[in-house]
């Protein structure tokens, strides 16, 4: 059970967050928003393919750090979904079909927001957007829109660290007008089951009040941490405050990756009033269905909102490409439905 937002494109309700168009070939299969992904088009280009294996060339914004990216050792076979092309997008290909030179094109997360800063006149606003909203299972509260920090890993020596999206909390770090990474590092990893590691953060460990194990809830430091797919993290306090991460089971000593925190410095969001923007501003945005009672949206029913892009006036708009942080959030009350 979920809300599920969607936009207003060409007349149609369509996925606010991916969609995609072949270029050249048929070998694209299939993609999906899977969280983390900085909103941008990106257009994937498959070379130096040997059987079911390849090569995929990122192109993106100029300021996307992932413009450029050359991934090796793809595999083409319809089965595999692959996480770690664009980071937060899950991706795949047809077996048989893979050749040199098929591109396709990618629309990630692109009408939640911004891309590219420097692509919009400071002080002035974007068109807005308006969002549908659904609940597709039982009752849920305290339905809301929310805009929050994004947390997004760029993997530098091996692959070691998922880190899912949003980090409420979180403090980003920038430089001269663009936001810089903290370098996380994997150390003294000492093989399992299940394998273990410290976590160094700018090559120091976390204090001992500095990580939350979300299975048993007991808080530690960055030290001793289990490297195994899908057991959960939270960072509880610091600069990274709300990160949430898993170590992959493949990571090794010295792997190393990029985080970086995104702020929700370029988008505004706004009530609907019966079809039209309300006012726009970062505060929450409650979702109420036809029930009626404020952020309560009943199995089935849709509620609405509006984003737009916005460039604060005197504000440095040729940044890093910013993720739109759209975070559309509510809880169930009562027991599991399964």
């Amino acid at each position: 059970m979920s809300l599920i937002d969607r936009i207003l494109k060409n007349g149609v309700w369509e996925s606010s967050d991916f969609a995609f168009e072949q270029l050249s070939g048929t070998s694209f299969s299939f993609g999906g928003y899977s969280g983390g992904a900085i909103p941008d088009i990106y257009t994937l280009t498959l070379s130096d393919i040997a059987g079911f294996v390849g090569t995929v060339t990122i192109a993106a914004s100029p300021t996307n750090p992932y413009n450029g990216r050359v991934v090796t050792g793809v595999n083409f076979n319809s089965a595999t979904a692959h996480y770690d092309i664009v980071p937060g997008l899950e991706i795949g290909w047809n077996a048989n079909q893979a050749a040199n030179g098929h591109s396709v094109k990618l629309f990630a997360g692109q009408m939640l927001g911004s891309y590219d800063g420097s692509g919009f006149a400071t002080a002035t606003p974007s068109e807005g957007v308006r969002h549908q909203v659904t609940n597709d299972g039982v009752a849920m509260f305290g339905c809301r829109a929310q805009l929050t920090e994004q947390a997004i890993v760029i993997a530098k020596i091996g692959n070691p660290l998922v880190v899912w999206d949003f980090a409420t909390g979180a403090v980003e770090r920038k430089v001269a007008g663009q936001v810089n990474p903290y370098v996380v590092k994997i150390a003294n990893l000492v093989t399992g089951p299940p394998a273990t590691c410290d976590l160094l953060v700018d090559d120091v460990a976390l204090d001992s009040l500095s990580v939350q194990d979300q299975q048993t809830g007991v808080i530690s430091s960055s030290e001793g941490l289990r490297a195994e797919d899908s057991y959960l993290y939270k960072i509880i306090s610091g600069l990274l405050t709300g990160v949430s991460f898993n170590i992959k089971g493949t990571a090794a000593s010295d792997d190393e990756a990029n985080v970086m925190i995104f702020p929700s410095r370029y988008v505004q969001i706004a009530p609907d009033a019966a079809g039209v923007a309300g006012d726009y501003g970062t505060s929450n945005v409650t979702l109420t269905g036809a029930n009626g009672a404020a952020g309560t949206m009943l199995g089935g029913e849709t509620a609405y909102f509006w984003s737009r892009v916005l460039v604060p006036a005197n504000s440095l708009g040729n940044s890093n490409p910013y993720p739109a942080n759209i975070a559309i959030r509510g809880s169930y009350e009562g027991p599991a439905p399964w």
